[in-house]
């Protein structure tokens, strides 16, 4: 049996507030809140394929909250995409602007010590600028609000963060709000998508009891 192929799904699919998000400008902080099956990760998807360019440095980042989600994204668009998990890209980002190790707490790799990380940041005399300018983010609420604030005091300004309330991955979520308090985005520019699409051409390909890991996480994505 041949393997199934997976592909974001054509523009003309989208619903209209779908649209209104693929075409929202490069620059500036956005965030995108919705439900499971509002096609969100689908549109984080879309967004870092339109910053992705075929050649030279890519200008953006894609941070996704795990590896799980990183492979899921990868069998999506193809292995060219410029997306890493969140805690060890950033732990590079503040090990290179900082020339030091990034703290965490009692050796655990994948715990970092947010009240040191946010010293260091404070005592830095200078740091270079952002080597990608543009940030995107999907699962927003699974990062915890030192790190938005950590990615700010490194210099990072252009967000476009893709967000569930409701949905929490673990006990350090930030809530939408907190997330908009630090971007500068303000309730009326929020974008809440609300229709729900779980039906897109990928979806349907699915066999009712042996859904891929990738289609499982564009369900409830």
């Amino acid at each position: 049996m041949a393997a199934r192929r997976f592909s974001l799904p054509n523009i003309e699919e989208l619903s209209k507030e779908q649209e209104r998000v693929r075409l929202l400008p490069k620059e500036g902080c956005h965030l995108i809140v919705g439900g499971p099956g509002t096609g969100k990760s689908v549109i984080a998807l879309l967004r870092a394929r339109r910053h992705h360019l075929k050649e030279a440095r890519q200008d953006y980042i894609f941070l996704l909250y795990n590896r799980l989600l990183l492979e899921a994204s990868r069998e999506m668009v193809g292995a060219v995409l410029n997306v890493q998990t969140w805690i060890a890209w950033f732990k590079r980002q503040f090990s290179g602007a900082l020339r030091q190790v990034c703290p965490v707490i009692d050796g655990k790799t994948y715990d970092l010590d947010w009240t040191a990380i946010e010293t260091s940041l404070a005592g830095a005399a200078e740091l270079p600028g952002p080597d990608a300018p543009f940030v995107i983010i999907d699962e927003g609420q699974g990062m915890p609000k030192s790190f938005y604030l950590a990615l700010m005091d490194l210099g990072f300004e252009r967000f476009f963060v893709v967000a569930d309330q409701n949905q929490q991955i673990t006990d350090q979520h930030t809530s939408v709000g907190e997330i908009a308090d630090v971007l500068a985005v303000e309730p009326a520019e929020r974008i809440e998508l609300t229709d729900n699409y779980p039906s897109f051409p990928v979806l349907r390909l699915a066999r009712p009891n042996r859904r891929s890991r990738c289609e499982r996480y564009l369900r409830f994505g």
